[in-house]
This record gives C-alpha cells, structure tokens and sequence, in this order.
C-alpha cells in the first residue's frame, strides 16, 4: 500500500499535514510502527468577526426668532447639526431652515439648506 497524507499532532495540539514521503523522513520508526492511517480531523472554521458598533450619533439644535416691525414679518432660523462617528469615521451635517412669515398677509417662505 500506499501512504496518504498523515496528520501529526504536536503538544500544543497543532496539527501539521505529511505527505507520504515526509513520514518516512520525519517521524521515528517507534511512531511509524504506531501510526495508523486514518481521515484527518474535520477543520473547524474560525468564528466569524464580531459586528461592529452601531454608529454614534449626536444631534444639537438651536432656533432664533426675530421679529421686524417695520416690515411687519418674523424670521425663525433653525439650525439642526448631526454628527456620526461610525468606524473612526465621523461626518457631520448641519441643516438650516430660515421661515419668514409676513404677519400682514399670513404667508411664509421656508428655505432650507444642507451641508
């Protein structure tokens, strides 16, 4: 017969392929006269990494209102800033929302912007 692949295992429990010539080479005869041909142990596949942490997010946000008389209108500016740290990354976002309300005729116009 013939020699397939032969695992040995080492102390520390590693467990290292010989091929056929290799095992005549490497191991004593006492082991040879011992070893017995046999499937090699089925290989555990390493866990998978853990997820990584969900993303920090913070979030301030001011509003100013002024009012002119003399024009007869309100102004409320809303400033939203977030801020994301994810991976070592982090992103920050700032929305501004101007409403200008005419008190006169009721209408106002919003504007708003992102950066």
């Amino acid at each position: 017969g013939q020699v397939n692949t032969v695992w040995v295992t080492a102390p520390d429990l590693t467990q290292t392929p010989l091929s056929g010539a290799q095992v005549f080479d490497t191991l004593t005869d006492k082991t040879l006269l011992k070893l017995l041909e046999y499937a090699p142990p089925p290989v555990v596949a390493a866990p998978p990494p853990p997820p990584p942490p969900p993303p920090v997010v913070t979030t301030a946000t001011s509003v100013t209102t002024t009012a002119d008389a003399l024009l007869h209108t309100t102004t409320t500016v809303t400033t939203v800033t977030t801020t994301t740290t994810s991976g070592g990354v982090t992103t920050t976002s700032v929305t501004t929302t101007t409403a200008v309300t005419d008190s006169l005729s009721g209408v106002t116009t919003t504007t708003t912007v992102t950066q």
